[in-house]
């Protein structure tokens, strides 16, 4: 039988299992991380954030995209 091996810590001996370990690990649910407050008030006294909504959207947008990847 081939072993089949991943990250050189973890052997199986099928395919099975490893596309099996696979499914498990990259499926799982993450837990979603917000903003704290400090972050909100950060994100809102950059210059014409209050001012223009579509700004402040976008860089809400990015610090969530950025924490949550």
């Amino acid at each position: 039988m081939d072993d089949y091996v991943i990250d050189g810590d973890l052997a199986f001996t099928n395919t099975r299992a490893a596309l099996e370990f696979y499914r498990e690990q990259y499926h799982k649910k993450k837990e979603w991380v917000g903003l704290t407050r400090k972050e909100r008030l950060r994100i809102w006294g950059q210059p014409d954030n209050f001012q223009d909504p579509m700004r402040f959207a976008r860089a809400i947008e990015a610090k969530l995209k950025e924490k949550n990847t």
